[in-house]
């Protein structure tokens, strides 16, 4: 084997192994880096251009210039959905520029307009493993770690960023999936419940007995009971977006 091949061969078993441990490492929600979106950062994906141009009904164009209110009352917590290209079942924490951070800011940013928006970086499950096992060759890796993480942030923003203010869920995909385990699992019956304004659950399959709010279904016996919310958008309190 040549001295170039062995250089390549070298290369990708290192790239591979740094992969291994970025998925093995879990986030640190204490440090701004473990957020796509985070109001005390003025430098993350959502901070970036928000001017839009807006099309009359005559066809005239006008520039639009986002302005971001000086204080906003509630938070959203977003969990972005399935766009990692990383090579694993599950991704890594190194945000891609056409991955998690294009679908964050395209998804999420103009809403800074209402709210303090909060995007957790997480392991989530990947493109590549999604591909794998729609081929009926599913990869193995823990997959566990991806709800984990979103828990996670979710309990620092509780203990360290909520301050009793009202907050929005926003996801969609595997992320509007994982934020219905979240509500059914750590917000529906408790407390913390009077503070949700809503969620917005989009482009995932969402059964009302996993969500029992107060205006969703509280008894779920069977499919015929069994609501299939494909495309949700779910209000809980009146909210003006």
């Amino acid at each position: 084997m040549s001295r170039l091949n062995i250089l390549a061969a070298t290369s990708l078993c290192f790239l591979v192994s740094l992969s291994c441990c970025a998925q093995d490492v879990a986030p640190d929600y204490g440090k701004l880096d473990a957020w796509l979106c985070h109001p005390d950062n003025k430098q993350d994906t959502c901070d970036k251009d928000l001017n839009v141009t807006v099309v009359a009904a005559n066809g005239k164009l006008a520039k639009k210039s986002f302005r971001e209110p000086r204080t906003q009352p509630i938070d959203c917590f977003y969990v972005y959905p399935t766009t990692s290209l990383d090579p694993g079942v599950v991704s890594d924490l190194i945000p891609g520029k056409d991955e998690e951070l294009i679908t964050t800011y395209v998804h999420t940013a103009r809403f800074r307009s209402q709210c303090r928006v909060f995007a957790p970086l997480y392991r989530q499950g990947t493109v590549t493993g999604l591909r794998a096992a729609t081929a009926g060759k599913p990869m193995s890796g823990d997959r566990s770690v991806t709800y984990a993480d979103v828990l996670n942030a979710w309990n620092y923003y509780l203990q360290h960023e909520n301050n009793g203010r009202g907050f929005v869920f926003i996801g969609h995909s595997q992320g509007a999936s994982l934020l219905t385990r979240l509500i059914s699992t750590e917000i529906d019956g408790k407390p913390i419940q009077k503070q949700l304004i809503s969620a917005l659950l989009i482009g995932s399959v969402v059964l009302l007995c996993q969500v029992a709010l107060k205006c969703a279904v509280r008894r779920c016996t069977g499919l015929k009971n069994t609501h299939v919310l494909p495309r949700t958008l779910r209000f809980f309190r009146p909210l003006r977006l």
